[in-house]
C-alpha cells in the first residue's frame, strides 16, 4: 500500500512540476514575444540548411556508432575463436599425451580388444594388444585433430595465413607420430630398425628427457603467444 502511495506521490510531482514549465513558458511567450517571433523568423529562414546539418550530423553519428558496434562485434568474435583454437589445441596435447603413455593398464587392454572384435582375456597376444589399444587411443588424437582444423578455418577467416602458420610445426610433429605409431602396429621390423629413435617418438617420458614432449609444448607455447592479442 505504501508502495502505491509513493507511486502516485511521484506522479502527482512530476504533473506538477510538467503544468509549471508549461505556464512559465506560455508566460513568456504572451509578455515577450519579440524574442520567439525573432528565433521562429531564423528557424524559417535557415530551415533547408538546418534540415541538411541535422541530416549530416545524424549520419555522421550513425556512422560512428555502426563502427563501434562492428568494433565491438569484431572483437568479441575474435574473442571467442581465440578461447575455441586454445581449447582445441590443449585437447589435441592430451590426446598425444594419452597415445604415449606407456603404460596399459588390464581394463584398457580389455576394453580394447572387445571392441575390435577380440576375446577381451587375449591379453598374451601382443600384435592384437597393440593394434587393439593404439587403435582406440589414436582414434581420441584424430577426434581433437579434426574438432582442431575445423576451428582453423575460422581463425584463417578472421586472421589470416597466419593463423594456419602458427600451428604448421605442431601438426607435423603429429603427423611425425602418426607414422612412427604406424609402423609400430603394422611393421614392427622397420619400427625396430630405428628403435632408440622411434621409441622416444611414440613413449613419453613424463620428464625433462621427453624431448618429443618438450617440442609439443613449445609449439603449444608459440600458438598461446599469438592468440594472446585476441584473449
Amino acid at each position: 500500500m505504501f508502495k502505491y502511495l509513493n507511486f502516485n506521490k511521484n506522479r502527482i510531482c512530476v504533473f506538477i512540476v510538467v503544468v509549471f514549465f508549461v505556464i512559465t513558458f506560455g508566460f513568456l511567450i504572451y509578455f515577450f514575444p519579440k524574442p520567439f517571433v525573432l528565433i521562429g523568423n531564423i528557424l524559417n529562414q535557415y530551415s533547408q540548411g538546418i534540415i541538411a546539418l541535422t541530416a549530416i550530423l545524424g549520419l555522421l553519428f550513425g556512422q560512428s556508432w555502426l563502427d563501434t558496434s562492428k568494433k565491438k562485434m569484431k572483437g568479441k568474435l575474435d574473442y571467442d575463436i581465440a578461447r575455441k583454437y586454445l581449447k582445441e589445441v590443449l585437447h589435441l596435447r592430451d590426446a598425444v599425451k594419452n597415445v604415449r603413455n606407456p603404460f596399459i593398464p588390464i581394463d584398457e587392454m580389455r576394453v580394447a580388444l572387445e571392441k575390435n572384435g577380440f576375446k577381451g582375456d587375449e591379453y598374451e597376444d601382443k600384435v592384437k594388444v597393440n593394434r587393439s589399444v593404439y587403435s582406440l587411443r589414436w582414434n581420441n588424437v584424430q577426434e581433437a585433430w579434426t574438432s582442431f582444423e575445423e576451428i582453423l578455418v575460422e581463425a584463417e577467416v578472421s586472421w589470416g595465413n597466419e593463423a594456419v602458420n602458427i600451428q604448421k610445426n605442431l601438426d607435423m610433429f603429429i603427423r611425425e607420430l602418426r607414422s612412427v605409431l604406424w609402423l609400430f602396429v603394422n611393421y614392427p621390423k622397420d619400427f625396430n630398425s630405428k628403435w632408440e629413435e622411434n621409441n622416444k617418438i611414440i613413449y613419453g617420458t613424463h620428464d625433462e628427457n621427453d624431448e618429443f614432449a618438450k617440442k609439443v609444448n613449445s609449439e603449444i607455447e608459440e600458438i598461446r603467444k599469438f592468440l594472446k592479442k585476441y584473449l
